[in-house]
């Protein structure tokens, strides 16, 4: 009979636990205004997180380093500008 096993890696694991958790983070609004336009930002939140290359490496007496190359987010959420013509 032949078994067949799923193998996930750590970092796979850890990609997984890392998506999960910015879906979770709360974006704060933003607003501002620059020469004759203000604008605002809400209801920002994550849809999709990937990372193209990562690397993890214990370091001695401070814990871990993680370093992300080609990083990819797609945010989602409301935006209005208003522009003062004079």
């Amino acid at each position: 009979m032949f078994q067949c096993v799923a193998f996930i890696s750590g970092r796979q694991l850890g990609m997984q636990a890392l998506q999960a958790e910015l879906k979770k983070i709360n974006i704060p609004e933003l607003s501002g205004k620059s020469g004759r336009v203000r604008y605002r930002f809400s209801g920002i939140h994550i849809r999709t997180f990937n990372i193209a290359q990562s690397t993890m490496a214990f370091s001695p007496g401070t814990g871990m380093k993680l370093s992300l190359d080609n990083v990819f987010i797609a945010v989602r959420g409301n935006w209005r500008m208003k522009y003062r013509f004079m």
